[in-house]
């Protein structure tokens, strides 16, 4: 039998991190991995893996359920429209790495820290504003999705922090 090799290399929908201190920075920059995710999204999708240096070598990290979470709820956070990625550990050359996952958007462009960004090949760049603009007119004008069932998730996937703020707004509105 033959042994599938895959080769890990970076590309217009992959990029590795070392380490989840990649995920985000205090004031936002391309290298930031959440500005990798909104640039994935506001093209076709891509994922993020965190533990695999730049070169494809699969370093591995220790995860936790907690970590699961709070990368979750870091992109939720730091996204505008708050953009939601599939969070996940996988296993690679009997290491532990974490995927974050994101599909094309709905509603893009999503901004992360206020700055909407795009992929050009193995690169994170911020959006020219005539793309922005463009894609801004073609968002969909109705984005409610508080009707649609959103696939393979449970209460346990509701961040604490989001459903107390909608309501302090449900309270707001009385």
């Amino acid at each position: 039998r033959q042994k599938l090799i895959m080769i890990w290399q970076e590309s217009d929908v992959i990029e590795f991190k070392e380490s989840l201190n990649e995920l985000s920075s205090e004031h936002g920059r391309s290298t930031d991995a959440i500005a990798a995710l909104v640039s994935f999204s506001n093209l076709k999708g891509g994922t993020v893996y965190f533990g695999v240096k730049n070169d494809g070598t699969i370093l591995g990290l220790n995860i936790s359920e907690k970590t699961l979470i709070d990368v979750a709820n870091r992109i939720t956070e730091t996204t505008d429209p708050q953009l939601i990625a599939e969070v996940r550990i996988e296993e690679q050359d009997n290491k532990t790495i974490l995927a974050c996952i994101v599909s094309e958007s709905d509603a893009k462009p999503h901004k992360y820290k206020n700055i909407p960004y795009l992929r050009s090949g193995s690169a994170t760049k911020p959006m020219p504003d005539g793309v922005y603009t463009q894609m801004l007119a073609q968002r969909p004008a109705n984005l409610d999705l508080t009707s649609q069932t959103i696939l393979n998730t449970s209460v346990d996937d509701l961040s604490e922090k989001a459903l107390n703020r909608f309501k302090e707004l449900l309270f707001k509105k009385n």
